[in-house]
């Protein structure tokens, strides 16, 4: 009876584990392309914020500033 089971190559399974565990990319912006000036790249929110505001999800509170201790509103 013959071994129907997959061979793996040790190479392979190397680059595939080095591949899912390499880190994300930062945000599409840098910080010099950043509208908002009180996101600094160095805030845990920052790449949610970026995402965000790229996606068209949200909009600062004026053209440059997020206001991120404001509260969010629908409007």
């Amino acid at each position: 009876m013959a071994d129907n089971r997959l061979k793996t190559n040790p190479l392979i399974c190397a680059l595939l584990a080095s591949v899912i565990a390499a880190p994300l990319p930062p945000a599409a912006a840098s910080a010099a392309d950043a509208p908002f000036t009180d996101v600094p790249a160095s805030e845990w929110y920052y790449n949610d914020v970026m995402i965000a505001y790229e996606s068209g999800l949200i909009n600062g509170s004026t053209a440059t500033t997020f206001s991120p201790d404001d509260n969010l509103t629908y409007a």
